[in-house]
């Protein structure tokens, strides 16, 4: 089971050795992370690039199942972004894995000081993201901020994240991610408005019996409509 340094997540759990630190409040990963790592397929030689990174349990998870050739995580919160860095020293993998705070909307890989340990490359295999997937002004949003941002589209929307995707992704990657069924109508638009095509959909049921889905896209660049 993962096991949290801080307080235990009740409602999220899998078979891992990880140990896993949270902030006792504010935003906490959930069964939808843990719907994505199982759903991403990687291989040894290929890199993985983690959007909305959180506490970092996306790439530690995936790791556990496929080990890739090395990771980048993302993200905007300075207290997320310390505990996953946090967690990947715990359990090991600074070899691996990489934590960048970053807004992803304006980050640049040839404004980042990269380890030795990890390649100058700014496009990846595998793109991997459980971003904010309830339109700002939807939905009960929570007074703790840290959590509003990570679930609301306050600062992040779907099509500034599928932008930042056609950035970093190489041109035959896949772009796997996770976000409300009951959005699918927008998403899949938004992902073909923007050159990409489904190559994967899955459907997930989190235990409050929220509907999930999960995609995998690959991006066509000459398809991409201006």
């Amino acid at each position: 089971m993962i096991q949290p340094t801080l307080q235990k997540t009740p409602d999220t759990s899998c078979p891992s050795n990880l140990r896993i630190s949270q902030p006792p409040r504010g935003y906490r990963f959930t069964s939808d992370s843990v719907a994505l790592a199982r759903f991403i397929r990687i291989s040894p030689s290929e890199s993985l690039l983690d959007l909305c990174t959180g506490v970092g349990i996306i790439p530690l998870l995936v790791w556990e199942r496929n080990p890739f050739w090395y990771a980048v995580g993302i993200e905007l919160q300075k207290e997320l972004a310390e505990l996953a860095a946090k967690n990947v020293r715990q359990n090991h993998l600074t070899e691996k894995i990489l934590i960048v705070q970053e807004d992803l909307r304006v980050f640049r890989f040839d404004s980042l000081d990269l380890p030795q340990r990890f390649p100058t490359v700014d496009r990846f295999d595998v793109i991997s993201a459980n971003p904010p997937y309830r339109a700002a002004g939807s939905g009960r949003m929570s007074p703790n901020s840290q959590r509003a941002l990570a679930r609301h589209e306050i600062q992040l929307t779907f099509p500034q994240l599928i932008k930042a995707c056609q950035q970093f992704l190489k041109p035959d990657g896949r772009f796997c991610f996770v976000h409300l069924a009951a959005r699918e109508t927008q998403v899949l638009g938004n992902l073909k408005d923007h050159g990409f095509t489904i190559r994967r959909k899955e459907y997930s049921r989190t235990k409050g019996h929220k509907a999930l889905l999960l995609i995998e896209a690959g991006y066509d660049p000459s398809s991409h409509q201006s």
